[in-house]
């Protein structure tokens, strides 16, 4: 019987890496964006991207205010976690700045734009409205420019709700400074247009045309019932040879 606890745990174990793993350099294309439009016309999450030429989508959301792009543009970044961001060579594009909404940290802020972005409810809990994934969006984007150089200051996205992103934002700092943090922040992947190893990777050293979004690598339901079954399959097998 302990050889079969054994390769029940092993099967899960390998499932789960395929499951949860992701490549450190990956070619990502813009396919789509949420229907909802901002006041300024522009688009919030989610927007919807393919990687090295796969026919499936993921949803993501967008940190990045300082580079515009549209639909079918194409470009390399690399993928960091919470845990390895600034210790390979290129780094997230806003890690190392030093001007966030409310804290100096790098990895704070990434705290809080990972807590923002799942509040909008696209990798689970509650469902938002438009309205507030938009102002959930518009946080992150003032998470990370809260000069409004590039425009966002004078957003009507987020002129008009400003006080509710404002709100958002000391929500978000609350909720990452209480510890121990939620399980779903180990799930967080910064996808980070690649910079050829110069830190911060931000408008300046980017390619053209690419932008810096965030998601969580939980698996689709899809994915657990396949797990669920490929356990059971083994196990089950390894039953009938035992009793054999």
């Amino acid at each position: 019987m302990s050889s079969l606890r054994t390769a029940a745990a092993l099967a899960v174990l390998s499932l789960l890496c395929v499951a949860t793993s992701f490549a450190d350099t990956v070619t990502l294309t813009l396919t789509s964006a949420n229907n909802y439009v901002s006041p300024d016309g522009g688009y919030v999450a989610p927007y919807y991207l393919q990687a090295n030429g796969s026919n499936q989508t993921f949803p993501v959301i967008c940190d990045d205010y300082t580079v515009d792009v549209t639909p079918g543009m194409t470009w390399t970044a690399q993928t960091f976690s919470l845990s390895n961001l600034g210790t390979t060579g290129d780094s997230a594009r806003f890690f190392g700045n030093t001007t966030f909404a409310n804290t100096t940290n790098s990895t704070i802020a990434y705290e809080e734009a990972a807590w923002l972005a799942y509040q909008t409810g696209i990798w689970g809990g509650p469902a938002a409205t438009n309205q507030q994934i938009s102002d959930l969006n518009y946080a992150i984007w003032y998470l990370f420019d809260p000069s409004g150089s590039h425009g966002l200051s004078t957003d009507p996205g987020f002129t008009g709700n400003q006080a509710a992103i404002n709100s958002l934002l000391g929500d978000a700092l609350a909720a990452v400074t209480t510890q121990p943090l939620p399980s779903y922040f180990n799930e967080l992947v910064i996808y980070t247009p690649t910079c050829n190893g110069q830190t911060p990777c931000n408008a300046a050293t980017a390619p053209p045309n690419s932008q810096e979004y965030l998601a969580f690598s939980t698996p689709e339901p899809g994915s657990l019932a396949l797990l669920a079954s490929g356990v059971v399959g083994v196990i089950v097998r390894r039953r009938r040879l035992w009793k054999t």
